[in-house]
């Protein structure tokens, strides 16, 4: 009865232990995913919102580059309890576009010589 006793309080402990690590709800999941996208990327312009459903994750907003995008998925699946990412993040576009110089001006056409260069 002892062994019994000892076996079923070693695995109460190692199944609280497991489960204390993960989120145990969709909104515990999405906020962690955001708060950990927010804490890599935010200081870069990211804006990032997940939502999580059965711990299938979704990731809209944006930021700054595709390198960004990838960053913030490979977040979100190192969070516990995400089981998939749908990674529907778009990258922000410049504020300006590019600048591009203008065409060349011609120069006027000359038919001769002017009034001043005329020849008596």
């Amino acid at each position: 009865m002892r062994k019994a006793w000892i076996l079923a309080a070693a695995l109460g402990a190692a199944t609280s232990f497991a489960c204390g690590a993960q989120p145990k709800n969709d909104a515990a999941i999405a906020g962690k995913v955001a708060s950990d996208i927010r804490d890599d990327l935010g200081a870069r312009g990211a804006s990032v919102q997940a939502r999580s459903e059965q711990g299938h994750v979704t990731l809209t907003g944006v930021v700054q580059t595709p390198d960004d995008r990838k960053q913030a998925e490979r977040i979100a699946q190192d969070v516990a309890g995400v089981s998939s990412v749908t990674n529907d993040l778009e990258i922000a576009q410049s504020a300006e576009p590019p600048v591009s110089s203008p065409p060349p001006t011609a120069a006027p056409p000359t038919s001769g010589p002017g009034p001043s260069e005329q020849q008596p």
